[in-house]
């Protein structure tokens, strides 16, 4: 368009799935198991021609993404360890695959590729314990 190519790309879609005010207690006790469903969906972003071609920068075409539904689980779980608590989360993709062979952007499509764990703290405090090797 106007000299310049336009390019579509893989681009991320933030997302956030809460489970909060979990106890510590509780995953003391117990693994919690929290199943989740990312949903699909699909973005358009229009691209209009460049001013010098068409001064009124009608619509010259369109680049259309697509997010597939993505199916997990958020495992948790605490153990004591030697006076501390060791905290623990999985983060699990159940996102079926249709073909052992299939392409790399099929599969990039179904995965949690830039996944990020953030947690937080009420009224406790994090110490980092350094133990000797061996």
């Amino acid at each position: 368009m106007d000299g310049e190519t336009v390019v579509a790309w893989d681009e991320a879609v933030e997302r956030q799935i809460d489970d909060a005010d979990v106890p510590v207690a509780e995953l003391l006790r117990a693994e919690r198991v929290v199943p989740f469903t990312l949903e699909g969906g699909e973005d358009v972003e229009e691209v209009r021609a460049s001013q010098a071609d068409d001064p009124a920068g009608s619509p010259a075409g369109r680049v259309v993404r697509t997010r597939w539904a993505i199916d997990g689980l958020i495992r948790s779980s605490a153990e004591r360890v030697d006076g501390a608590i060791r905290l623990r989360v999985r983060i699990e993709n159940l996102t079926s695959s249709p073909s052992t062979s299939m392409a790399r952007d099929a599969a990039l499509r179904r995965s949690l590729l830039g996944c990020h764990t953030l947690l937080a703290i009420r009224n406790g405090a994090l110490r980092v314990h350094d133990r000797p090797p061996g």
